[in-house]
């Protein structure tokens, strides 16, 4: 699935997350996941401008459900330029068997913020 948002620098966005497979909720229980946002689809993920994992950024809410809570936080993109800044986005799972799928991804356009309460 392909979504693209915007936001604005340094401010606190919690996204929801149905994993779904074939249409049907895909469960979590024993996967892996990763959402990851960088400049580039090339950038090495070590050079991304954030990503998160379960416990670090991502919340399982109900496992059988598939689904997820993904919180950017303000962190994440005050360093970005006081200009919009197009980013790319994948949310990568990893089930207990090894099996590795993308469950979303797209773009997001980060708008400068006026206000900057550091």
């Amino acid at each position: 699935m392909s979504t693209d948002f915007t936001m604005t620098r340094g401010d606190t966005v919690n996204l929801a997350a149905v994993v779904t497979q074939n249409g049907l909720p895909y469960p979590l229980t024993g996967c892996q996941m990763w959402f990851t946002a960088k400049n580039y689809y090339t950038d090495p993920d070590a050079s991304a401008v954030f990503q998160h994992t379960i416990g670090s950024g991502i919340t399982i809410i109900d496992a059988t459900k598939g689904w997820a809570q993904l919180v950017i936080s303000p962190a994440d993109t005050a360093p970005l330029p006081a200009s919009k800044t197009l980013l790319v986005w994948d949310l990568e799972i990893v089930d207990s068997s090894g099996n590795v799928f993308t469950a979303a991804s797209g773009s997001i356009l980060v708008t400068p913020d006026v206000t900057i309460t550091t």
